[in-house]
């Protein structure tokens, strides 16, 4: 199986690490291969959990698994290829072994242009404002950018010198004279071979053409998953198993991937548990979520609700990838959490590449977090922007007037910074009241960790504000052991945050079904929509927001 499409926006985890289970047992599918084309856009959450998935393919099915590049632009994307038996680079292709991250400040050329920010926060630590107000970094946030990436740094370069087999002393030395091309990677063991793709699949996979086939059939991530059209949302029914070494793993028993399975026959247990996967991308709004962009509060709260209402229903999985957002919107989230556990249902958080500021408000009201190592969490805090362009306006002329009827106009246009910096305190200590209470914290300790302090998730989980480490299967594993049903397979069914599910059902596939311009414009009406309403609603109350300033993550988290 070829991992192609993986590194588009559309990536579903649900469904990639349910692919790559069911290709382990599907006899079908001699091996695995990867190139780095396809996987460009993806985080080192998200290299992280594919790469778990890939070394457990491996594990569970002993079949060869094989990386090509034309070259490794990222340390995260080769942290990723290092879990597979050979990584190749094109003979003029570079490997990469250094990581930095890239900070822009627009504030002079915001002053240039007649415009500022009436601007407050609670803590020194909460940058989202800095990128309009500065012109370089804060000590403060200079300090935790560095923490961070040194804490993502180190586990990298950990992962790497185990699957390489080189000393971690000794990969420093090697990182420290980088960046390499192809054939000085390949003399330093970094890579397994300098060639062209395939030469370096008829060399990974030599055990297949040496049982006599006589060329290789790829199918492709996309292709392998069709089945899933069937259905609005996906479904995967696993159970816990135990490697040969004892420790327990996640694997698929049956699942709606029918070409898949040599026997559909759905295995005969005394348990069955239904957990359902609530998946949620983008900025928390209040509203709806038309797309796959935002979080809206009363879309998210709706399908809560509804699972609230199911006596089937145990156990929801919240997977949450989202830098923040709105302050209001985050607390009524957090509130109907809480309506579900006060009527016995658990909820696991799983943590994306970003569950910061308002994401992290949310996951507080939950019974366990669970983050992978390079997630960006915490950012413990609040804000208030007002923009003030009266200086532009006056430049080029343009001025304002207005008619009004009751109260004094001239009072209600003019934005009082005390009373929102009184909202803004009094929100921060309802954040840090939610995350102590939530978390089983102490209120000192919590108040050193936040100010908008960010953390990465294995920081987190030291400090207390994460519970396990792991991706969405570790999450999946918790659901068995914290459910009082004690069942032996759980029926995981994704449910997509999003106003129109027969579209996000459908949207993984939309190359392969010739749809693509379809989703693209559908995309591109629902962001200009949230986009107006967003700059209406900026225009005409100061907004108090729980953020995580994510600029200079695009060497870390892969965005741009």
């Amino acid at each position: 199986m070829d991992l192609k499409d993986f590194g588009t926006d559309r990536l579903n985890m649900f469904a990639a690490l349910a692919a790559i289970d069911s290709a382990a047992k599907d006899d079908r599918i001699r091996g695995l291969c990867a190139t780095s084309t396809s996987l460009s856009m993806l985080s080192s959450a998200d290299y992280e959990e594919l790469r778990a998935a890939v070394n457990k393919f491996k594990m569970m099915s002993n079949k060869p698994t094989v990386f090509y590049s034309e070259s490794l632009d990222s340390l995260a994307m080769y942290h990723f290829a290092t879990a597979f038996d050979k990584i190749a680079v094109q003979p003029l292709g570079d490997i990469a072994t250094g990581m930095s991250r890239n900070f822009f400040f627009i504030g002079e050329f915001l002053k240039r242009w007649g415009v500022r920010f009436e601007k407050t926060q609670s803590g020194k630590h909460k940058s989202f404002l800095d990128t309009f107000t500065r012109n370089d970094m804060s000590s403060e946030n200079r300090e935790q950018q560095e923490r961070i990436l040194s804490s993502v740094y180190q586990e990298l370069l950990t992962s790497i010198s185990s699957a390489r087999e080189i000393s971690v002393k000794a990969l420093q030395k090697v990182f420290a004279l980088g960046p390499f091309n192809s054939v000085q990677a390949s003399s330093l063991d970094l890579i397994d071979d300098a060639c062209h793709a395939p030469d370096a699949y008829r060399r990974g996979f030599q055990d297949i053409f040496a049982s006599g086939a006589k060329g290789l059939r790829t199918v492709s991530f996309t292709n392998y998953i069709t089945p899933l059209l069937l259905t609005p949302s996906a479904e995967r029914v696993a159970q816990i198993v135990k490697d040969k070494d004892g420790n327990e793993l996640l694997e698929s028993t049956s699942s709606v991937f029918p070409s898949n399975l040599t026997s559909p026959e759905v295995p005969t247990v005394r348990r069955v548990e239904l957990v359902p996967v609530v998946t949620c991308h983008g900025e928390i709004t209040s509203g709806k979520s038309l797309s796959k962009r935002t979080i809206g509060a009363e879309t998210l709260c709706r399908i809560l609700a509804k699972l609230e209402s199911k006596p089937q229903v145990e156990t929801i999985i919240l997977r949450l990838d989202t830098p923040g957002g709105s302050g209001i919107a985050s607390e009524t989230i957090w509130r109907q959490i809480k309506e579900l556990r006060s009527k016995g249902k658990k909820v696991i958080v799983s943590m994306g590449s970003v569950t910061a500021s308002g994401g992290y408000y949310i996951a507080s009201a939950a019974n366990e977090i669970v983050a992978s190592k390079t997630t960006i969490t915490g950012s413990i805090g609040v804000f208030a922007m007002i923009p003030n362009i009266d200086r532009l306006l006056e430049k080029y002329g343009v001025s304002v007037d207005a008619v009004s009827r009751g109260g004094n106009l001239e009072k209600a246009l003019k934005v009082d910074m005390m009373k929102v910096r009184r909202r803004v305190e009094i929100m921060n200590q309802l954040f840090q009241h939610r995350v102590a209470e939530g978390r089983g914290l102490p209120r000192k300790l919590v108040d050193g960790l936040a100010g908008g302090r960010i953390w990465s998730g294995d920081d987190a989980r030291a400090l207390g504000l994460v519970d396990h480490l792991g991706g969405l299967e570790v999450a999946m594993m918790r659901a068995f052991k914290i459910s009082e049903f004690k069942p032996d397979i759980i029926v995981f069914k994704e449910i997509p945050c999003v106003e129109s599910p027969f579209f996000s059902g459908f949207e993984p596939y939309a190359d392969t079904l010739g749809l693509s311009k379809i989703f693209q414009a559908w995309e591109s009406l629902s962001y200009l929509f949230e986009l107006r309403n967003k700059l209406e609603t900026i225009s005409t109350a100061p907004q108090v927001e729980m953020r995580a300033d994510l600029s200079g993550l695009e060497s870390i988290v892969g965005h741009p």
